[in-house]
């Protein structure tokens, strides 16, 4: 079985997250598969929709890949919207599924050990398996006001991400309207300067979501431009950005680990022969799907 995988682009974050997959599905796939990683399709993009559009189509297309993991935020938009998918994909990150415009359906299936039935959502689509890594915006701005007090809020946003998810803006005004909060949507792109330039005047607060085509120099430097600004940041990636200068954020390490455990797991799914399309694709930082693959936990040196 020979798997192509697609990312964004070519942070140390985002090659560090495809090797943690590889060496994951190496783990724990190679007692029952042959499972490879071809290094000519393991392809980069380079942080532009355009680009992440041509990588996953030429991998779908490519006769000699039999399945592909699409790794990053804007590749995993596009791939869970592309109407006809001929051979297994797992789209790693999606966002907002209703709002980008992903098919998603809704089964009823038994409870395992237990009496009655539960609801679980699914891509519905041939060949699709997607995984819906949503955070609770909403939660986490009020998370962030009760550290500190504002009412308005700069969310910086990966740039192509509005190419793939056109109505993000719209999205997360209207959310955050509810609790009070006049939210603006920042893209980021590979310039610091550029982003500052477009803060909204009057910005209280400044909300950081995933921004891999950052690398730790440039993501400290932005963080430090906006302390000198004394603006206060909250990130969605959590514990990562606190060490890189982040004031605050919930989200812990380990649940990266668990994503990419949950990756790996949609792959053995398909490869053992279940259909992609019936594969749940919630994320839940637990260890229920290990459990009921009968794998242990992950031993990471």
């Amino acid at each position: 079985m020979r798997i192509g995988t697609v990312l964004d682009g070519d942070s140390r974050a985002e090659l560090a997250f495809r090797t943690a997959v590889q060496e994951e599905a190496g783990r724990l796939l190679r007692t029952q598969f042959d499972v490879s990683f071809p290094n000519e399709k393991q392809l980069v993009g380079d942080w532009s929709a355009a680009q992440a559009r041509r990588n996953v189509d030429f991998l779908i297309e490519d006769p000699q890949i039999d399945a592909v993991l699409v790794l990053g935020i804007v590749g995993s938009s596009y791939v869970g919207r592309r109407p006809v998918i001929a051979k297994p994909v797992v789209a790693a990150i999606v966002i907002d599924p209703e709002t980008q415009g992903i098919p998603i359906a809704v089964r009823e299936r038994p409870v395992p050990g237990r009496v009655g039935v539960e609801r679980v959502r699914v891509s519905g689509v041939r060949n699709l398996s997607y995984v819906a890594y949503s955070r609770d915006l909403v939660r986490e701005v009020e998370t962030f006001r009760e550290i500190t007090a504002f009412s308005r809020l700069a969310v910086l946003m990966i740039e192509e991400i509005e190419n793939e998810f056109p109505d993000v803006r719209e999205t997360v005004a209207r959310d955050l309207e509810k609790i009070g909060v006049e939210a603006t949507v920042v893209p980021v792109g590979l310039s610091i300067e550029q982003a500052l330039a477009r803060l909204p005047d009057g910005v209280e607060a400044v909300m950081l979501t995933g921004m891999p085509q950052l690398g730790d120099r440039e993501f400290r430097s932005l963080i430090g431009a906006l302390h000198d600004r004394k603006l206060p940041t909250y990130s969605l990636e959590g514990q990562r950005d606190v060490r890189r200068g982040a004031m605050a954020g919930l989200k812990v390490d380990r649940n990266e680990l668990f994503l990419v455990r949950r990756i790996v797991l949609n792959l053995f799914s398909v490869l053992r022969g279940e259909e992609a399309a019936e594969i749940p694709v919630d994320f839940h930082s637990r260890r229920t799907t290990d459990d009921q693959h009968g794998f242990g936990p992950s031993r990471r040196s």
